[in-house]
């Protein structure tokens, strides 16, 4: 039974590398590991928590690569990550999630994650953070295919103009450093713009002044 459960998802989602996902995209493209696929990911409206069960066919849902249209309300979405080589234990022990909306997120059923609060109004939706580290528990990061899905609302992101986008990538335990230390430096210069616009302006308003 368990073979002819993989034929039929092999059959029914396409795999891919996350960096063939995502493409250049990201900063994270050098940091990702080998050895992990994913499926494309599958998206509806509404909010419903058998949607988190593994099982629940999501085959009628709709496709996209990694961004969301705008739209009002709750919505889920679903994809599926496996290790093709390697120890999956190490590399699924956690993941990093960019993702612009707040969320719920589970892990073969799981609650693992929350970021913010989602709600189907503006007013009871709390904002996130842009970016989650997620850490796997030990009895969930076996071999084999793992079902992720997100449940989510985008008030805050949507009123901006902004689209709405998740990516998510696994971060082994060799690989965190790297990442903290990447993060360290564009926070860095993050701080080092704002530092320079405000001087800049500083001085143009001295200039002005005289």
């Amino acid at each position: 039974l368990a073979s002819i459960a993989a034929a039929q998802s092999a059959a029914l989602h396409e795999w891919k590398r996350p960096v063939d996902i995502y493409g250049t995209q990201t900063f994270m493209q050098d940091a990702e590991p080998d050895g992990i696929q994913m499926t494309e990911m599958r998206w509806r409206w509404g909010d419903d928590e058998r949607w988190a069960d593994p099982a629940f066919p999501d085959e009628d849902w709709k496709v996209t690569d990694f961004a969301f249209p705008d739209g009002i309300g709750m919505f889920w979405t679903r994809f599926r990550i496996r290790t093709t080589g390697g120890d999956p234990e190490s590399l699924l022990a956690r993941v990093v999630v960019q993702f612009n909306a707040s969320f719920d997120m589970f892990w073969d059923g799981h609650h693992v994650a929350r970021s913010g609060l989602p709600a189907p109004t503006a007013e009871g939706e709390v904002p996130g953070a842009y970016v989650v580290r997620v850490e796997i528990p030990d009895s969930l990061r076996g071999p084999g295919e793992h079902d992720v899905a997100f449940r989510a609302s985008a008030f805050h992101v949507n009123s901006s103009g902004t689209e709405t986008f998740l990516q998510i990538f696994p971060m082994p335990r060799l690989d965190l450093r790297a990442y903290e230390g990447e993060m360290a430096v564009l926070g860095a210069l993050a701080t080092g713009m704002m530092f320079t616009a405000g001087l800049t302006a500083f001085i143009m308003w001295l200039m002005a002044a005289r």
